[in-house]
C-alpha cells in the first residue's frame, strides 16, 4: 500500500491521520524472513549467544508517527448542454381510432330510478319486485289516519296503487258533530310499459272531500267529488325524433248537505288533448304541438271549446348557457285569437351559480275544479269567466354558497287581466260569490337551506305578494324546517314553522314531530299540528288574519298524532 505524501502546511484544510501498526513477527516475517533471522544469528559472536540484558518479547509493537493529510481545493467546472431550438422539435403524428356513435350509446334503463328510495331499496336490474308501504294512525278530536300504497318496480310493466283514508271531527273547543270536521278519501294508480320504441302510460284517481260548513250557512257541508284520469303515448321512431299524444278528463262534483232540503249539486266535465312531435339534436331540439280542450260549465250551460297551436325550441349555447322560446296562436268562442308567447335565458358560472330571464305572456283558462280545491264554497255559474291573460317577467337564481348552504330565489311581476277573485262569504246562499278583476302581483321569494351533516337539514324562506294580491294569499309568508336524524336516522325529529302576514301578523302555525325506527322498514311517530292555536281567542282562521264576517270559517287547530309506518 503506497503511503499519503505528507505536506505539512499548517492547520487549513488539513486532516491529522495517527496510524499504528501492531504485529506479530512471527506472522509478519513469513518462512524467508525466519531462514534470514537464522543466518544473521549464526555469524554473531559465542558471547552473544548468553543474554546479558533482558530476554527479547514474543511479540513486537511498531508505532508510526502521526501524519498530517492536506485535501486541496478543487476548482469548479462549468458544464454546458445546449439543447435544440424549440421549432426542430417535430412532433410525432399519432392516430387514434375513436369508437363510432353505436358503441357509446347506454340504453336508457341505466338511468332509470326506482321509485322513492326512503320507502324501498332498487331492484336488481332485470328483476321484478313489488313493494308496499302503509300508515296508520290516531289522534285528539277522533283523529283517524289510514294510508295504503303497493306499486311494482324492475321490468314493465310498472304500475303504483294507493289509498288514503284521513278524518277529523272537533274543531278547537268545538265538539263533534257540530259541523267542525273535514274528511277526505283518495284511490289511485298509475300504469307505465313499453313496447320497443312505443311507450305507454295510464293514471287516474278518485278524490272526496267533505268540509263542515260550522254551523255558519244554510247547509250543513259541502262535499267534493273529483275523477281524474289520463293516457299518454309516446312514439320515438329513432333516437332524434319524439312523437307524444296525451289525453285527459275530468269530473268534478260539488255538492252542499242539508238535512232539510235535497242536496244542491253541480258538476263540471272536462276533456283535454295535446299532440305534439318534437326533433332533438346534440345542442338544440324544436317542435310543434297542438292543443284541445273541451268543458262543460256547472249549471248545464254551453259547452266551452279551445283551440292552440305552438311551436318551440331550445338552443344550447357553449356548455354553460340556453336560450329557449315559443310562440302559439289561440282560438277560444269568448274571445278574438291570441298570440300566447315566452323567451328564456340560462346559465351556470362555475357550476356553482344558475341564473335564469324569462318573459312572456300565457293564456289561463279559468275551471271551477281549480277553484273548488281551494275555496269549497265558491259559487259556480253556467257561464265561465273569460280567459285571463298573464303577461309576466320572472328571474330565478341557485347558488351553491358551500358544499353545505343552497340559495334558491327570484321575482316575479305578473299582470293578469281577468283575474278571478272570491268576495266575503254569503250566510243566506252559503257560498263565496266570484269576481274577476285585474291583478299586478310582485312575487318575490327566497329560500336558503343547510345540510351541515347527513341526517341534519334547516331551510328558512320568505315569499310575498306585494303590489295586489287576492283576498284569500297572505302578503308575507315566513317559514323554517328543521329536521335532525341521530344513530344512523333511527331516532329523530322535525320542527317547522309557517309565518303568514295578512293586514297584520297572525301566530305562527309549528308542527313538532319525533320519530323512531324499530327495525327495518318499521318506523313510529308522534307530532303535535298547530302548537300555538290554543292561544287564538278565535281560533285559526281558514283565509286572513282571524276569522270575521267575510271569512268565518276556522282550522281544526291544536291536535296531536300517533302514527306507525310500514314498509315491505
Amino acid at each position: 500500500m503506497n503511503q499519503p505524501v505528507v505536506k505539512p502546511r499548517g492547520l487549513s484544510g488539513v486532516f491529522l491521520v495517527s496510524m499504528q501498526l501492531k504485529a506479530r513477527l512471527t506472522e509478519r516475517l513469513g518462512i524467508a524472513g525466519c531462514i534470514f533471522l537464522l543466518g544473521v544469528l549464526s555469524g554473531m559472536p559465542a558471547a552473544a549467544e548468553e543474554p546479558t540484558g533482558p530476554e527479547a518479547p514474543e511479540e513486537t509493537d511498531l508505532l508510526l508517527p502521526s501524519a498530517l493529510l492536506e485535501v486541496e481545493a478543487v476548482d469548479p467546472v462549468e458544464l454546458e448542454a445546449p439543447l435544440p431550438d424549440f421549432a426542430d422539435l417535430s412532433v410525432p403524428d399519432l392516430e387514434m381510432p375513436l369508437p363510432e356513435t353505436e358503441e357509446l350509446l347506454i340504453a336508457d334503463d341505466v338511468f332509470e330510478l326506482p321509485g322513492d328510495p326512503a320507502r324501498a331499496e332498487p331492484p336488481v336490474t332485470g328483476e321484478v319486485s313489488i313493494y308496499s308501504s302503509g300508515r296508520l294512525g290516531i289522534g285528539i278530536r277522533n283523529h283517524i289516519l289510514g294510508e295504503l300504497a303497493l306499486y311494482r318496480l324492475g321490468a314493465d310493466p310498472n304500475f303504483d296503487i294507493r289509498f288514503l283514508h284521513e278524518s277529523i271531527d272537533g274543531y278547537g273547543d268545538e265538539p263533534a258533530g257540530t259541523g267542525f270536521f273535514s274528511r277526505r278519501d283518495e284511490i289511485g294508480g298509475s300504469l307505465e310499459f313499453g313496447a320497443g320504441p312505443l311507450n305507454l302510460a295510464f293514471d287516474g284517481s278518485f278524490v272526496e272531500e267533505e268540509d263542515g260548513l260550522q254551523g255558519l250557512a244554510p247547509f250543513y257541508s259541502v262535499n267534493q267529488r273529483h275523477i281524474d284520469g289520463g293516457a299518454d303515448v309516446e312514439w320515438q321512431p329513432d333516437a332524434d325524433a319524439t312523437i307524444r299524444l296525451d289525453t285527459g278528463a275530468a269530473s268534478a262534483e260539488r255538492r252542499f248537505v242539508s238535512g232539510e232540503e235535497g242536496p244542491e249539486e253541480a258538476t263540471e266535465l272536462g276533456f283535454d288533448a295535446r299532440l305534439a312531435g318534437e326533433l332533438a339534436f346534440e345542442t338544440w331540439r324544436a317542435g310543434l304541438r297542438g292543443d284541445y280542450a273541451l268543458d262543460m260549465p256547472p249549471e248545464g250551460g254551453e259547452w266551452r271549446h279551445r283551440l292552440s297551436a305552438t311551436t318551440f325550441a331550445e338552443v344550447d349555447i357553449g356548455t354553460d348557457l340556453a336560450l329557449d322560446g315559443s310562440v302559439g296562436i289561440g282560438w277560444g268562442p269568448d274571445r278574438d285569437i291570441a298570440v300566447p308567447f315566452e323567451l328564456g335565458v340560462s346559465g351556470t358560472i362555475d357550476d356553482v351559480l344558475s341564473l335564469g330571464l324569462a318573459g312572456g305572456m300565457r293564456l289561463q283558462p279559468p275551471r271551477y275544479r281549480d277553484l273548488w280545491r281551494e275555496v269549497p264554497a265558491a259559487e259556480a255559474s253556467e257561464t265561465y269567466p273569460e280567459d285571463s291573460e298573464k303577461w309576466f317577467t320572472e328571474t330565478s337564481v341557485n347558488w351553491l354558497v358551500t358544499p353545505e348552504v343552497t340559495l334558491d330565489g327570484g321575482i316575479e311581476f305578473l299582470y293578469s287581466s281577468n283575474a278571478v277573485d272570491v268576495e266575503g262569504f254569503g250566510e243566506e246562499s252559503g257560498k263565496h260569490p266570484l269576481f274577476t278583476r285585474e291583478l299586478t302581483t310582485l312575487a318575490p321569494r327566497l329560500e336558503v337551506a343547510w345540510n351541515p351533516v347527513p341526517y341534519v337539514r334547516a331551510v328558512t324562506g320568505w315569499d310575498a305578494r306585494l303590489i295586489e294580491r287576492r283576498s284569500i294569499d297572505p302578503a308575507h309568508r315566513v317559514f323554517t324546517e328543521l329536521e335532525a336524524g341521530l344513530l344512523d336516522d333511527r331516532i329523530g325529529g322535525s320542527l317547522q314553522a309557517d309565518f303568514p302576514v295578512f293586514e297584520e301578523p297572525v301566530l305562527p302555525r309549528m308542527h313538532l314531530g319525533a320519530y323512531g325506527r324499530l327495525a327495518e322498514g318499521v318506523e313510529l311517530r308522534v307530532d303535535l299540528e298547530d302548537l300555538l292555536a290554543p292561544a287564538l281567542e278565535h281560533g285559526r282562521a281558514r283565509y286572513g288574519a282571524q276569522p270575521d264576517s267575510a271569512f268565518p270559517f276556522v282550522e281544526p287547530g291544536l291536535r296531536a298524532t300517533f302514527s306507525a309506518h310500514l314498509s315491505l
